[in-house]
């Protein structure tokens, strides 16, 4: 088996999911991991699979370019090096959320806070929300994985210090991951 990263951007409609989802089935391939949301209209698709040797890299990425034209898609399909170990080496994480009234750089700031502390972001969600009185507010929630030696109140600190100075309020909360 190899693996592919697949992504897919297009106006979004109903039957967007089944249609990759077909094909990846029909091909063989095992679905592993994968995200999908509409942003403004537009559907944005992430999929990570493993695929069968059998089956060429070109024959694969046809089947699935016809596809994309069929449903409106922008497709790109890239093989992975898969890595010997899947196995978490760092089982420590934290939900950081920000919201206050939207402005540009909320999240270049908190990001870059993250980036200092090498604090990895592996999800991250964000949102406009009108409110009243003509202003809208910036929701933001990322996930993270934190570095083993991170004193989580300095990286509270640092993010309070990033609150104030935006108009933000911020909450850091770790997460216990148990071993399995």
């Amino acid at each position: 088996m190899k693996k592919i990263v697949l992504s897919a951007i297009g106006k979004d409609r109903p039957g967007i999911v089944a249609g990759v989802t077909h094909n990846l089935f029909a091909a063989g391939c095992n679905l592993e991991d994968s995200a999908m949301t509409i942003l403004e209209g537009e559907f944005a698709l992430l999929v990570i699979a493993s695929r069968p040797s059998k089956i060429s890299m070109k024959v694969f990425q046809d089947r699935l370019q016809t596809l994309a034209k069929k449903l409106g898609l922008v497709l790109n399909i890239k093989e992975m090096e898969v890595s010997r170990s899947t196995s978490v080496k760092n089982p420590r994480s934290a939900i950081i959320t920000a919201s206050g009234t939207d402005r540009t750089g909320i999240l270049y700031k908190i990001s870059n806070v993250l980036a200092k502390y090498k604090v990895n972001i592996t999800d991250l969600s964000s949102r406009q929300i009108p409110s009243p009185g003509n202003k809208t507010l910036y929701v933001v929630m990322i996930e993270t994985a934190l570095p083993k030696t991170l004193a989580l109140e300095k990286l509270r600190k640092h993010l309070k210090r990033v609150a104030t100075s935006m108009r933000l309020d911020v909450t850091v909360r770790e997460i216990a991951v148990e071993k399995l």
